[in-house]
């Protein structure tokens, strides 16, 4: 009697000290759920707040991540994914911390907040992650890869239609020039943003519909939205809308509504989804809430966020020749771009060269999965209008070409990829070769002299830096 009694107050011990215990780590799960799901978003808020600084207007682009309360399901299908998924997205938000890279920091925190409300019993459905790529600075990568190509066929077929109002319609790279006027088709008219938006609302549709309204639905939703995009140009062509104009955004949002949105609402009317109201509903919090989840990830994101607060990269040191020497003489009768000390100073992977009105503007530690120093963002970042787009071949080598304008003064523009014995103006090729560990340099050249300019880049395509 005396072991039952003195076992049975041991257990009692140990109920009470289990039931303490207990009661510290479960604590209450909505409370849990919002101090780690705010220390998780901590790095996603700083990089946005480098990226638009005090702009409000800027955070407006954002807008595709408010989608995220439309894709919020019902189940987890794997109990295992959440835990994977939440360490990949550390993964990536720390390597992101350790080579300075935003857009991996974007990713990886907005990926560990959706992770953490998985952990925590509100799980959000397939494609809730591709969310964070629909807003900058990611939403940016899918224009520089195929924006120029989409613009030039958008113009090609806005000029076969506007042949038939007028024959002396022609094109010249992505600039139209229709009854006297001309129309530039520039990065605002290649319709990206439009397609952000389109691909948002077929997603959101979707999921109130059933199979056959799916299908119709993303059927519909490329050539609804190529169609669109086609009409507002040459309605913008034909009533000369300057980009700048509120006419120009409410050209677009009219035609995005009566040509993209109102058929795809059709088709999810159509072909309603059957809603089950007996639909099980998850318990919160659900089993995968423990003391994983309530302790160990909230230190975790404490100590990314203070390492993407504190954590200050150093860039790779990079040496830059005195000069670049070609054998072309331009406007200045010298043969050499000269070094501008002062361009090295703060972060060696830049280097800016001068000659005469003309510069070369040189670029390393091109970062793969990114969009590089894309002249589309760095001269428009410094007041430069793309007035006109190409592709040239100096040599046997296509290059990248467009004519930008400043303070009423225009002038050309050649850049391409350089590692090893290669050089190439593809997108493409240039990843790959980051990927396997070239030393990639990206040329701009920048001048008032087209001739010049041309003869100059044939022989910088022959240098070796």
């Amino acid at each position: 009697m005396r072991i039952r009694d003195e076992s049975q107050s041991v257990s009692v011990m140990k109920m009470r000290g289990e039931s303490r215990l207990d009661r510290l780590m479960q604590g209450h799960p909505q409370t849990w759920l919002t101090i780690t799901a705010i220390l998780s978003l901590v790095p996603f808020l700083g990089t946005a707040y480098a990226l638009f600084g005090g702009a409000p207007q800027s955070y407006l682009s954002l807008y595709p991540i408010g989608f995220l309360i439309l894709f919020r399901s019902q189940k987890v299908r794997h109990r295992w994914l959440p835990l994977l998924f939440v360490a990949l997205s550390i993964l990536i938000t720390l390597s992101g911390i350790l080579t300075n890279r935003l857009s991996m920091i974007w990713v990886g925190s907005f990926w560990s907040f959706l992770g953490v409300c998985n952990l925590y019993g509100v799980p959000f459905a397939f494609p809730a992650p591709l969310l964070v790529f629909a807003a900058p600075p990611l939403a940016a990568f899918t224009s520089l890869l195929g924006g120029f190509s989409l613009r030039l066929w958008l113009t090609a077929r806005a000029v076969q239609i506007l042949s038939l109002l007028d024959v002396t319609a022609t094109a010249q790279g992505n600039v139209i020039q229709f009854r006297g006027n001309q129309f530039s088709v520039d990065r605002v008219c290649e319709g990206m943003k439009m397609a952000v938006a389109t691909a948002l609302i077929a997603m959101v549709l979707a999921r109130f519909s059933d199979r056959r309204g799916r299908l119709a639905i993303f059927l519909l939703a490329v050539p609804l939205w190529l169609g669109a995009n086609l009409i507002r140009i040459i309605c913008l062509a034909i009533f000369h809308v300057p980009p700048s104009s509120a006419s120009h955004e409410l050209i677009g949002l009219v035609l995005f509504a009566a040509l993209v949105v109102f058929p795809l609402m059709l088709m999810a009317l159509l072909f309603p989804v059957q809603i089950q109201d007996t639909r099980p509903q998850l318990p919160f919090p659900n089993p995968l809430f423990g003391p994983l989840s309530r302790f160990v990830l909230p230190i975790v994101f404490i100590l990314l966020s203070a390492g993407f607060l504190l954590y200050e990269r150093r860039p790779l040191p990079f040496a830059w020749p005195e000069s670049v020497g070609i054998s072309a003489r331009l406007t200045s009768g010298d043969r050499k771009f000269l070094l501008q000390q002062s361009s090295v100073g703060g972060d060696s992977r830049f280097a800016v060269y001068g000659l005469g009105d003309s510069s070369l503007i040189l670029k390393r530690d091109l970062f793969a999965p990114g969009t590089a120093h894309d002249p589309h963002i760095c001269f428009e970042a410094a007041g430069f209008a793309f007035q006109g787009e190409t592709e040239e071949t100096i040599g046997d080598i296509r290059l990248k070409s467009a004519l930008v304008q400043k303070d009423g003064k225009s002038a050309r523009l050649f850049w391409w990829y350089s590692w090893n014995t290669k050089r190439s103006s593809s997108d493409l090729e240039w990843r790959v070769a980051r990927l396997r560990g070239e030393d990639v340099i990206q040329f701009n050249l920048y001048g008032f002299d087209d001739a010049a300019l041309r003869n100059a880049a044939q022989m910088l395509l022959k240098s070796e830096i």
